[in-house]
């Protein structure tokens, strides 16, 4: 692999990014603002915080997955540019490590902003070290996502992009648990949600906070996800015309 155009790739993803500063600066901010209007009022205590601090950090990161490797990828497929770079004589493989790296950036950057309204809103008590953990969830959670997003762009339309993952993600994050407590859930979306990889990865991202031992079905169930995603994003898609 050419480190050189690799960075050349990665250079040019965040020249694309930044020249849209609406888009990253509501993606950075989104989630934080969410949790000040509609969860501030239930984290009173100190293991709440915490709680909700797993479901926050998983909403942020996903709204960058489901935009970025979504929206914006059905959109940029589709483009004479993407085909241009596909004439290039470089792996096909450097264009989705720029684009995750890049996404990457993004939603960790969200999941900050995200961490630093609970700590000054609320009585968050958490180590550092332990959000460092949490970080190292989310960069592996975060895969299975994007692989879904990315194989989904294929087929989706770019008019009818925007609307499709922005239901796919309101959806799966308040059915997953990750607005209210699963508890909170209504009976029958509480049991549907078990079925939800946002739920799953939100359970993993509630144990680290909360300090708590980790059930490991919940990453198998994650990896067979992401394998899942992985072979339809290999498997022949349909002709890609504007």
């Amino acid at each position: 692999m050419d480190l050189t155009i690799l960075w050349a790739h990665l250079k040019i993803r965040f020249v694309q990014l930044f020249k849209e500063p609406g888009y990253v600066v509501s993606t950075l901010i989104f989630p934080a603002l969410f949790f000040l209007i509609f969860a501030l009022p239930n984290a009173d205590t100190p293991d709440k915080a915490r709680f909700l601090l797993g479901s926050f950090s998983v909403f942020a990161v996903l709204g960058v997955c489901f935009f970025q490797f979504g929206v914006h990828h059905a959109q940029e497929l589709r483009t004479g540019w993407h085909r241009f770079l596909h004439t290039l004589p470089v792996p096909r493989c450097h264009l989705f490590l720029t684009q995750w790296f890049a996404a990457l950036v993004c939603a960790l950057l969200s999941a900050a902003v995200v961490y630093v309204t609970i700590e000054f809103s609320t009585d968050l008590e958490i180590e550092f070290t332990r959000w460092l953990q949490m970080v190292g969830v989310l960069i592996l959670g975060a895969a299975p996502f994007a692989l879904f997003s990315a194989a989904l762009a294929r087929w989706v339309s770019p008019t009818a992009a925007l609307p499709t993952f922005n239901l796919i993600y309101i959806l799966s994050s308040f059915a997953g648990g990750l607005w209210l407590p699963p508890n909170a859930l209504p009976a029958k979306v509480e049991t549907f949600s078990h079925y939800l990889p946002t739920r799953h990865l939100g359970e993993i991202l509630w144990k680290v906070s909360l300090a708590q031992e980790i059930e490991w079905r919940y990453a198998i169930y994650l990896a067979v996800f992401a394998l899942a995603t992985l072979i339809i994003l290999a498997a022949p898609g349909p002709s890609l015309k504007r």
